[in-house]
């Protein structure tokens, strides 16, 4: 219980119900505007339909072993096409609407999507080799899909695969209808698939036969996946819930599946032999046309009911950080949050300090986790647990906090293991750091626990005030408040690593600024039986690598 002291879900859902009708091109965007941090750095912006998307380009690990002319392809494909496949799935699951593009060295030989951090990475290799002959722009089109399937598990998947949905993305959404795509990637035969598990044109041909004016079954098998309804072994009553209402209610998927072999559909060319033609199947079809169409589009169900879109998502206000981006001011002394740093204060300025034990009004730090937030920017708080933790003693322990700051000697508290344990350096040193080494716990009697300060009082009050405004400094240096979770946990992770050079004094004082700006963390013990923070997003614990620049599961 000690160890593990916060964890708080952040899951967010946005979808509006409304009959579909076939629509007009509705993806009209105004101009962009770019913000240009250097000329290996920038962000673009344009707002879609009211969304506003964002695309970061960071180019800080590229050698330019090749053209840029790609980059601004990547840019009008980015602007072209995720805002169609947002507009269709991303609402439902949250997706990010500002993306990270790297070009980097990458385990990844071709290209790989970081949906924690909102990142697609082209491998530079592989952009020096296909970027400029053979133009493999569509890459980019399916690491986008990756980003929509944001929190999708393989356990309540069908199949251990994501790249079939993915691939189905790209087909359709593909930029300038198939212009790069067709000639360089596309859709497989029924016959090379070979089988249900690898095959992207199934699904298609399924959005074909079944799209209408009043249903969209690929949202619908969009909205199961993200939703988790179905465990792999209970798949057969996902597709029964599809088919229904289709001319396919009543068959089994194996029965559905066979139907697409045999059909021309399944038979057409996809593949095109030069740059810009159309394919076979494209020509007999007009699949691509057809399906958007005829599917759900969030923005024209909102236009219809007069109702005003809202972003699920913040925006950032500066790209996102990475491993090599330096703090917003100089490391140096100031900057340094240490409980043990002495105030330079001369003693008319501690006298002047108001007696917070008298009987004049309190002063108060305490917020709703998260919500300490005044006129745009964080302010200091000592409610920085959740309810899910030290249940029974969380409001001794708040008692506690709102005694010190006020200089009193004593405050409500239930029982003395309860005293024990909040008055313990282990819980001072996480979660009220300044108190550790300065007070100490000096008795409970009849529900109520005592105090001794190890510190002159006033000299106590005087340097908790400063060390109150160090904290809110640092987090409104380092982070906004309309940040997501995973942007703080990597701003305030690069400023602690260049600030803390000791293990134990880095891990405490990055999870205890988490805390103090709503994101949930703890103190863990990894695999290898190090001090880890654990950083929780979405529900799922995490520990940042700034090697990599992923958050990855933790688990011990």
């Amino acid at each position: 219980m000690k160890r593990k002291l916060l964890s708080m879900a952040l899951a967010i859902t946005l979808s509006l119900s409304c009959a579909l009708i076939p629509k007009a091109n509705v993806f009209a965007a105004n101009e962009a505007s770019t913000e240009q941090n250097s000329d290996k750095l920038w962000t673009t912006r344009k707002t879609v339909n009211g969304i506003e998307y964002s695309l970061t380009v960071d180019l800080r690990e590229w050698d330019e072993s090749a053209s840029r002319d790609g980059i601004h392809v990547f840019e009008d494909l980015f602007f072209e096409v995720y805002p169609q496949m947002y507009d269709r799935f991303g609402f439902y699951s949250s997706a990010p609407t500002d993306v990270i593009l790297c070009i980097k060295e990458s385990k990844s030989k071709i290209a790989c999507a970081i949906p924690q951090t909102s990142t697609v990475i082209i491998n530079k290799q592989y952009y020096a080799d296909h970027m400029s002959k053979d133009v493999h722009y569509d890459v980019l089109a399916h690491e986008l899909a990756h980003l929509i399937q944001t929190d999708w598990d393989f356990e309540y998947l069908e199949y251990d695969d994501m790249e079939i949905f993915a691939n189905y993305l790209r087909y359709v959404y593909a930029y300038k209808d198939g212009i790069y795509n067709d000639s360089v990637w596309t859709l497989n035969t029924a016959k090379n698939d070979g089988t249900r598990d690898r095959s992207s044109r199934f699904l298609v041909w399924l959005d074909l036969e079944t799209s209408s004016s009043n249903r969209d079954v690929i949202r619908d098998y969009f909205e199961i996946c993200f939703d988790k309804r179905y465990k792999r072994k209970e798949w057969d009553k996902a597709w029964k819930s599809l088919f229904k209402g289709t001319k396919f209610e009543g068959k089994t998927i194996d029965e559905v599946w066979n139907m697409y072999y045999e059909s021309d559909f399944g038979k057409y060319n996809a593949k095109v032999s030069n740059v810009g033609e159309k394919s076979e199947l494209i020509q007999k079809t007009d699949a691509r046309n057809y399906i958007k169409k005829h599917s759900y589009s969030e923005s024209y169900e909102a236009k219809l009911k007069g109702i005003t879109l809202v972003n699920p998502n913040s925006k950032k206000d500066e790209p996102a950080p990475t491993k090599n981006e330096e703090p917003a001011q100089p490391k140096n002394e100031e900057t340094k949050l240490n409980s043990e740093e002495q105030t330079t204060q001369n003693k008319d300025d501690i006298s002047a300090v108001e007696d917070k034990s008298s009987n004049e009004s309190k002063r108060s730090a305490s917020y709703e986790f998260g919500k300490n937030i005044v006129d745009g920017r964080y302010v200091f708080n000592t409610h920085i647990l959740d309810s899910g933790n030290m249940n029974g003693k969380k409001e001794a322990f708040y008692n506690m906090c709102d005694a010190l700051i006020n200089g009193e000697d004593s405050f409500n508290c239930p029982n003395k293991e309860t005293f024990d344990l909040i008055t313990s350096s282990e819980i001072l040193s996480c979660y009220f750091p300044f108190a550790d080494g300065k007070i100490k716990g000096a008795g409970f009697e009849n529900g109520v626990g005592k105090i001794e300060y190890l510190i002159p009082k006033d000299e106590f009050i005087a340097k908790e005030i400063e060390y109150e405004k160090q904290i809110e400094d640092v987090l409104n240096s380092k982070v906004t408040t309309d940040q997501k979770a995973f942007m703080k946990a990597i701003a305030l992770f690069n400023y602690c690593r260049k600030t803390y050079t000791d293990d134990m004094e880095f891990n405490k004082t990055y999870a205890y600024l988490l805390l103090q700006c709503g994101v949930s963390a703890h103190l863990d013990m990894s695999k290898d039986n190090k001090l880890v923070t654990v950083v929780n997003i979405s529900g799922s614990d995490y520990t940042y690598d700034p090697d990599s620049q992923e958050f990855k599961l933790f688990s011990k």
